[in-house]
């Protein structure tokens, strides 16, 4: 509902696609965290407490807007959002694999241009400056995928990052695992479980120098913390035994799988 599969339609056949993660649910959980800690830090300023209210269309509207839509933020005068969305996407074919390249930037055009030994289009007045590019939009894009298409990766990045072109191998998650930056960066940790043995987890994204957070266990199985909650609703040890063998509440004994 939020326009984001209308975002992503097939551009041939105009049939809107779905996101294949689930984008909405973790947007709005950010938005939900960013605004408990405004209202917290509110809370520490007044004294006073209050009721957060949020919904996944409220956020996602508002998170495609500034890209998506800001061509309806005029009333009366308003164009449609998808021109310009007709074009290839960012997402080029080399020879061997699929990268992205971004030209936005008049250096970052003039880099494109060299790294694909076309500098006869630096000066081309359909591309000369931002404003030219954008109307030219579909044209540039078809352009630039045609001249991707010539090179191996492992050719046109390094001249790309030569200059000063943001660009990158598309990563398949299995790669992903051995990126060299994730690697560098830390990002995957690996954990022993006596359930399942060696298990793999990225790290808190955030890093906070004074009080620094990390993966001290897996999350608890179904039914692990039973005991404990139970005991601090004034059950005893028999009592939870009853529940758990009567089937009321999960018996700890059962063991779920990752997938389960």
């Amino acid at each position: 509902m939020s326009g984001l599969a209308d975002v992503q339609r097939d551009r041939e056949t105009g049939r809107p696609r779905m996101v294949r993660t689930i984008i909405a649910d973790y947007t709005t959980a950010l938005t939900a965290a960013q605004a408990i800690t405004a209202a917290l830090f509110a809370r520490e300023r007044t004294g006073e407490g209050q009721h957060v209210q949020l919904s996944m269309l409220d956020a996602m509207i508002s998170y495609l807007w500034p890209e998506a839509m800001p061509s309806l933020t005029f009333v009366g005068a308003e164009t449609d959002p998808s021109d310009g969305e007709v074009g290839p996407d960012l997402v080029f074919a080399t020879q061997d694999r699929y990268i992205t390249a971004a030209a936005l930037s008049d250096d970052e055009w003039a880099g494109i241009c060299r790294a694909l030994n076309r500098q006869d289009l630096v000066d081309d007045p359909r591309f000369k400056t931002a404003r030219d590019r954008a109307v030219n939009a579909v044209e540039r894009r078809t352009i630039t995928s045609a001249e991707l298409e010539k090179w191996r990766a492992d050719e046109i990045l390094p001249r790309l990052l030569a200059n000063d072109v943001p660009s990158a191998p598309v990563v398949s998650r299995f790669e992903l695992l051995q990126d060299k930056q994730v690697r560098e960066n830390h990002i995957l940790e690996e954990f022993d479980s006596k359930e399942f043995g060696k298990v793999r987890l990225p790290r808190p994204a955030a890093r906070f120098d004074r009080t620094p957070a990390n993966v001290r266990k897996m999350a608890p199985l179904l039914g692990a913390d039973n005991a404990t909650i139970l005991a601090e609703l004034g059950y005893d040890a028999d009592d939870v035994a009853r529940l758990g063998n009567s089937g009321v509440v999960r018996n700890q004994s059962r063991k779920e799988s990752p997938g389960g």
